[in-house]
């Protein structure tokens, strides 16, 4: 996945895995690998690339992803690695995620694969919090889980 960004203020205090990289200036994708079953995974990635993970059933407690297993996933941020405050103006940034599809429970040579999910923007913690979605949604980032609201994703 790549994700370009433009916003008025960038923040990155998070840069411990599983932390809450959704204040900062980030990303997240929910991803139904099966839309036959109700299992949801949520990736949330701010501008330094900082990761955080959650599985999410309906009607059961998050369970968030292992550190070592989300170390599994590839980024790319263009804001570098370091953490840092907010600051103000105008800025662009982007981020490239590679997840294995062996993470998402994802096996075999099926192609295309057919897989449902949606995709957000947020910074909660910033001067400007905001949340937006690639679809719409009913309520607040960061645990919006809707697969009604889903999009199709076809994997080829």
């Amino acid at each position: 996945m790549i994700f370009f960004v433009r916003c008025n203020f960038l923040r990155a205090v998070n840069y411990i895995t599983n932390t809450a990289v959704y204040e900062d200036s980030a990303v997240a994708a929910m991803i139904q690998p099966n839309p036959g079953d109700s299992t949801v995974y949520v990736f949330t990635f701010n501008c330094i690339g900082t990761v955080s993970g959650f599985i999410l059933r309906p009607g059961h407690d998050d369970v968030a992803i292992e550190p070592e297993i989300l170390g599994r996933i590839q980024r790319v941020a263009s804001c570098g690695s370091r953490p840092f405050q907010e600051l103000e103006g105008l800025f662009s940034w982007n981020i490239l995620v590679g997840i294995p599809l062996d993470l998402l429970g994802i096996y075999g040579d099926s192609w295309p694969m057919e897989i449902k999910g949606n995709f957000f923007k947020c910074a909660t913690a910033t001067s400007q919090p905001h949340f937006m979605s690639w679809l719409p949604v009913d309520g607040n980032f960061p645990y919006t889980l809707q697969p009604d609201r889903f999009g199709r994703m076809i994997l080829d």
